[in-house]
């Protein structure tokens, strides 16, 4: 009898026992399960994070291509087709932050986006900091900089993880995300020497508490090269880039229409086409004349004039004088047509 209470209190007590094996087996279950969906939601975090950056990175390209392909009314005041903002270089804090430099021959060609004169939203990061850009020397204004068109290439060159291979060369523009400030940055507006600059200026607008460095890579000079690299604790900047193929199509497009439109326009006037002007007449561009009897060659801008080669076409009339844009010649889009 004794034995076999001893017996009932062994099993209650394997049982009891077994019971609290379980809760803490469960409690033990819990921990792990808050763990992991602790670290789950930080990934998802991280990821939120880099989804948003990089759509207003997107955004920015997507505004700065359509401004480089802005219309001919704007186009007749403002520039030439295929021509890029300068960055915007003054203090976030005023009012004409967002609006971009009137030129960036001798003020830097890096700066924030200039979303203002790109009539879009001030874009940010996933760390809310205003993104950054970067423009080639060769598709910034003003008109007298030089000319844009099929064989204008970007200058800009930017290096793939590690600082050696190139990723992408003959850039055209760059759009930074900045991220958050990495060890020395000072983003405030005190004033300090800014390398980006070579002058004493407020840190929130020196490139250099903004953008970093990596393998010997530094995104924060004026003319590059760039780096998109890994983060890392000294590195945390994002970029996208622009190379002509983003948008020279989109102008050539353009030329041709405006190109059949002057011929239909020609022929609806006189009955008949120009002749060609000849392949061997480019040694003065804004020349290339029309060529009595050559049915293949060069587009003939001029159709009166002398030409450099071959026979005038005296006896043909001349385009109207609203046949073609004034950027079209001085840019030398006829040249590449043929």
């Amino acid at each position: 009898m004794n034995l076999g209470v001893f017996r009932s209190g062994s099993n209650r007590f394997v049982k009891n026992d077994g019971f609290i094996l379980l809760l803490i087996v469960l409690s033990m279950l819990g921990v792990l399960g808050v763990v992991f969906v602790t670290g789950l939601t930080t990934d998802t975090n991280k990821s939120l994070r880099s989804a948003n950056t990089s759509a207003s990175l997107a955004k920015a390209k997507e505004a700065l291509i359509a401004y480089a392909l802005t219309s001919d009314a704007f186009i007749a005041t403002n520039g030439r087709p295929g021509q890029f903002p300068c960055p915007s270089t003054v203090s976030p804090t005023a009012t004409t932050n967002g609006t971009a430099a009137g030129t960036c021959a001798t003020t830097p060609r890096i700066g924030r986006l200039p979303w203002k004169t790109l009539g879009i939203e001030e874009l940010r990061d996933s760390t809310g900091e205003p993104l950054w850009y970067a423009l080639s020397n060769n598709f910034r204004p003003p008109v007298s900089a030089g000319r844009i068109n099929s064989d204008t290439l970007g200058d800009l060159t930017i290096h793939d993880v590690g600082g050696t291979a190139v990723l992408a060369n003959q850039v055209v523009a760059v759009v930074f995300s900045a991220g958050a400030p990495v060890s020395g940055q000072n983003r405030t507006s005190t004033t300090s020497f800014c390398a980006t600059t070579s002058t004493t200026i407020a840190g929130n607008t020196c490139a250099t508490n903004y953008l970093d460095i990596s393998s010997g890579r530094n995104n924060a000079t004026n003319a590059g090269p760039y780096i998109a690299d890994r983060p890392s604790a000294t590195f945390n900047d994002q970029l996208v880039y622009i190379t002509t193929a983003d948008f020279i199509p989109k102008i050539e497009e353009r030329i041709v229409t405006i190109l059949k439109q002057a011929l239909k326009d020609y022929y609806i006037a006189n009955g008949y086409y120009p002749y060609a002007a000849n392949y061997s007449d480019f040694a003065t561009p804004t020349t290339l004349n029309c060529a009595n009897g050559v049915f293949s060659g060069r587009f003939p801008y001029q159709i009166l004039a002398a030409p450099q080669t071959g026979a005038p076409c005296t006896g043909l009339a001349d385009w109207s004088s609203s046949s073609f844009p004034p950027w079209f010649v001085a840019q030398e889009w006829h040249v590449d047509v043929h």
